[in-house]
């Protein structure tokens, strides 16, 4: 169990997963065509629908970790693998060799249709590249041996056959998120009051600490006031 101090605040949490599911490519579940994802296996990076995060659930926890992005608490480490990979890696990656024209799952499949979808992309890696390690693993590894890698530019040895994904197109995916990124939506920032710019997934400065202010955040790191701004 993950001690107090490793689990991200509430609402940290939610502006940062209100981010990444605000991105083109997780607003799909990567295995069907179902809108809307708010589950995750955390072991393969991916946003599921609850349809198919029962389907990952059913392979059972030594293969696959599921958890919900609004009911479950998160450590940091988890959320770096879903902040870092993401359904369009993970489907490049998973999907590679796809074959061209491929119908993807609806709402209509059937668990039994998804079962066999799931065993195939996940378990029996039958569209992999060769001779590549698997997103989530490739970026755990380097990140225990303090290494950064720029999952972004990954190329599988050529161009991907998941152009059968409703979102399946190139964009730009940011690495990382501030404070500043959440300020720009409205999700986190208290209204009239400067705020250092704070890294979630690449400092320590989220940590719970103590507070004597009884104001909405509760025991959210309190913010630092800007000295320009204190001097206006």
């Amino acid at each position: 169990m993950a001690k107090p101090s490793d689990t991200v605040p509430q609402k940290v949490q939610e502006a940062i997963f209100g981010e990444l599911l605000s991105r083109p490519e997780n607003q799909v579940c990567a295995d069907c065509t179902n809108k809307g994802p708010t589950w995750v296996s955390i072991d393969y990076g991916v946003f599921l629908c609850m349809r198919c995060s029962g389907v990952h659930r059913q392979l059972g926890p030594h293969i696959t970790r599921v958890r919900s992005t609004k009911l479950d608490s998160w450590k940091k480490e988890n959320i770096e693998i879903l902040a870092a990979v993401g359904n369009k890696l993970a489907n490049d990656y998973y999907e590679f060799k796809l074959p061209k024209g491929f119908s993807r799952l609806d709402s209509s499949a059937s668990m039994t249709q998804c079962r066999k979808f799931v065993d195939e992309k996940y378990v029996n890696k039958k569209y992999v590249p060769k001779g590549y390690p698997e997103p989530v693993k490739e970026f755990v590894e380097n990140r225990a041996k303090g290494v950064t890698v720029d999952l972004n530019s990954k190329n599988y040895g050529g161009e991907s056959s998941t152009t059968t994904h409703p979102l399946n197109k190139p964009m730009l995916r940011k690495k990382s998120l501030s404070l500043e990124d959440l300020q720009a939506k409205k999700e986190l920032t208290p209204k009239k009051q400067a705020v250092q710019e704070v890294d979630f997934l690449s400092s320590d400065d989220y940590v719970p600490q103590s507070s004597n202010n009884n104001d909405d955040f509760g025991d959210f790191t309190e913010a630092k006031p800007d000295p320009q701004a204190q001097k206006k």
